[in-house]
Order: C-alpha cells, then sequence, then structure tokens
C-alpha cells in the first residue's frame, strides 16, 4: 500500500511541475491587451498568496483527490488587480493538458465579490506578454506563442503604479533614452545595467 501511494505521490508531483509555467497565466487589461501574465518568480501571482511555498498550494501534489498547477485568468479594472478563474493544470501530455476548475471560494473563502477577488497580496513587478499563437512547423498540433509586446507593472497591494509597454525587440534596438520609471524597473528585473 506504501508504495502505491509514493507511485501516486510521484506521479503527481512530475506532473505538478511539468504544468507549471510561466505562459498559462491569462491577464485581460482596460485598454483592450490581453495576453500572458507572470510574477517576477516566473510563475503565477496566485503562489505569491501563499508566499511562493508550493507545500502551501492546497492542490499540490500531496492532495489525493484533486491536484494540479495554478493556472489563472486575471483582469484589470481601474487600475486594481483581480482574480476571476483558477484552473489546475495536470498530467505530461505534450499536445494534451488535464484541466480541472476550482471555485474561487474554494481557495478565498472570505474574499470573493462579484465573481472575483482583488489580488490584494500583489506587490512588485508584474510582466504581460502580448502576441499570438502560431502552429509548429515539425508539429502541426503543438503552438507556440510569440511574443511582440511586453508591458511591465510595477504593483502595490493589488494596484497598478506604473505600467511601460515596450516591443520585444527592445533590447536589439534599446534607445538611448528610457524613461526614468521604465529604466528603473528594467535595472531592478537586471536586464539592464545600472
Amino acid at each position: 500500500m506504501n508504495k502505491y501511494f509514493l507511485l501516486l505521490l510521484n506521479q503527481n508531483y512530475i506532473s505538478y511541475y511539468f504544468r507549471l509555467s510561466s505562459k498559462y497565466d491569462f491577464l485581460f487589461t482596460e485598454d483592450s491587451q490581453s495576453g500572458y501574465f507572470t510574477a517576477q518568480s516566473g510563475y503565477t501571482p496566485l503562489l505569491e498568496y501563499f508566499s511562493n511555498d508550493h507545500t502551501k498550494w492546497i492542490y499540490n501534489w500531496e492532495n489525493f483527490e484533486k491536484n494540479g498547477a495554478p493556472n489563472c485568468r486575471w483582469i484589470i479594472e481601474d487600475n486594481e488587480l483581480y482574480l476571476t478563474e483558477v484552473f489546475l493544470y495536470s498530467g505530461t501530455s505534450f499536445f494534451e493538458i488535464n484541466t480541472d476548475t476550482v471555485p474561487l471560494e474554494d481557495i478565498f473563502p472570505f474574499k470573493v465579490e462579484n465573481n472575483r477577488v482583488f489580488a490584494d497580496w500583489t506587490s512588485g513587478i508584474y510582466t504581460l506578454k502580448t502576441g499570438e499563437e502560431e502552429k509548429g512547423g515539425l508539429f502541426p498540433a503543438y503552438k507556440e506563442f510569440k511574443a511582440k509586446d511586453i508591458t511591465y507593472f510595477r504593483i502595490e497591494n493589488g494596484v497598478i503604479i506604473e505600467k511601460y509597454t515596450i516591443p520585444i525587440d527592445f533590447f536589439k534596438n534599446k534607445p538611448d533614452n528610457i524613461e526614468d520609471g521604465l529604466k528603473k524597473i528594467l535595472e531592478e528585473l537586471e536586464l539592464i545595467k545600472p
């Protein structure tokens, strides 16, 4: 029996980390931008609610009933960040993702209002990559995301303080004069030298 549980735990663990990705969370902004949204850690900002400790994520590999890597949908309204949906991604197939929906009330029993949660735990620099999905040449069933723009947000307790959008080739053709706020963000992310 112990061997069976260890095998199941190992499969859940592998599936969890295989599906933990920086290109799953989706954000819709007030100015009709949408794309993949990540925290400085490179993963979903939801994990920051759990202090980026995966063992505190209630649907991690140790949960035998329901487990998976968190995948979220976010919106920005009135310069505030809201979480609107949470899915669990699992499985190790390249062409298919096992998806399970999690009600927001299960994760945030006292924070849900109007079917969304104000992301007041988010503080720092966050990235939104906008672009298009393109079919792979060798594997047509596999789609690859091609980013065209990157938007950097500075957020404090769920409120957007600063926002800067640059083209994907910004670092190849870096301008001589960069806005002070953007420059500070890029320095903090160690994308340019001070």
